[in-house]
C-alpha cells in the first residue's frame, strides 16, 4: 500500500498534479488548495497519497496536509461520496469547517458544493457525527496532529503499515501514540506503538 510519495513534479493539471517518482511518472488527482501550494514544474514534492483500489481502475488522491487525508478517508466510506466528490468538499471547506458542520449538524455548508443535496449531506452528516462526537477519536485537542509532529506521525504510521497493518488501524494508533508521547523520537514511539497494538489486538 502507498503512504507517499517523494519525487518531482512533471505536470500541473487542472485537478492533479503529475509526479516523476525514479522515473515513473504518476497522476494524482488533489485538492484546489493544494494545487495553489504548487509552484513550478521540476519542483521537489512529498506528499501523502490515499489509493483507490477498484475492479476497473486504481486512483492516486493526494494530500499535502495528513489531517485532510484522514477526513478523506472518512468521507469516502458515506455511501454516494466518490473521490472526486471527498475532494470537492476539502477543496471547499477547511478542515476545522468540515469537523464543526458534522459536529453541529451545519447541512448548508455541504449542500452549497457541487453535487451534494440534501439528502446526500444529511447522510454524510449521520454517519460521521458520531465519530465527531466520540471523544477518544475526534476530541478537538487531539484529533489534528500540530505541524511539528506530522512527519513523526507519518513515519510512525508507514512503519505499522509496513508491518500489515489496516490502514484504519495504522491511523488510530499512530495518532493515539505521537498525540500522547510528545517531544519523543521515533525509535520510541515505535516499541510504544507495538505494545498499543498487541492490546487492541486481544
Amino acid at each position: 500500500m502507498i503512504v507517499k510519495f517523494k519525487g518531482n513534479i512533471e505536470n500541473i493539471n487542472s485537478d492533479s498534479v503529475d509526479l516523476d517518482v525514479n522515473g515513473v511518472v504518476f497522476k494524482i488527482f488533489i485538492t484546489l488548495k493544494d494545487k495553489k501550494k504548487l509552484k513550478n514544474i521540476g519542483d521537489r514534492l512529498i506528499i501523502n497519497i490515499f489509493e483507490m483500489i477498484r475492479e476497473d481502475s486504481r486512483l492516486l488522491f493526494g494530500f499535502l496536509d495528513l489531517n485532510e487525508k484522514l477526513i478523506f478517508e472518512d468521507l469516502i466510506k458515506v455511501q454516494g461520496v466518490g473521490g472526486k466528490m471527498a475532494l470537492n468538499v476539502i477543496s471547499e471547506l477547511q478542515s476545522e469547517e468540515i469537523i464543526n458542520s458534522l459536529r453541529n449538524e451545519i447541512l448548508s455548508n455541504f449542500t452549497k458544493i457541487s453535487g451534494i443535496g440534501k439528502k446526500l449531506a444529511q447522510r454524510i452528516i449521520n454517519e460521521l457525527k458520531d465519530k465527531v462526537t466520540n471523544e477518544k477519536i475526534f476530541k478537538s485537542s487531539t484529533f489534528f496532529i500540530s505541524e511539528e509532529n506530522k512527519n513523526l506521525f507519518d513515519d510512525l504510521y508507514s512503519c505499522i503499515i509496513n508491518l500489515g497493518y489496516q490502514s484504519k488501524v495504522a491511523e488510530e494508533v499512530s495518532r493515539e501514540v505521537v498525540v500522547g508521547n510528545k517531544n519523543k523520537a521515533l525509535e520510541d514511539l515505535i516499541p510504544l506503538a507495538l505494545k498499543t497494538l498487541k492490546i487492541k489486538s486481544k
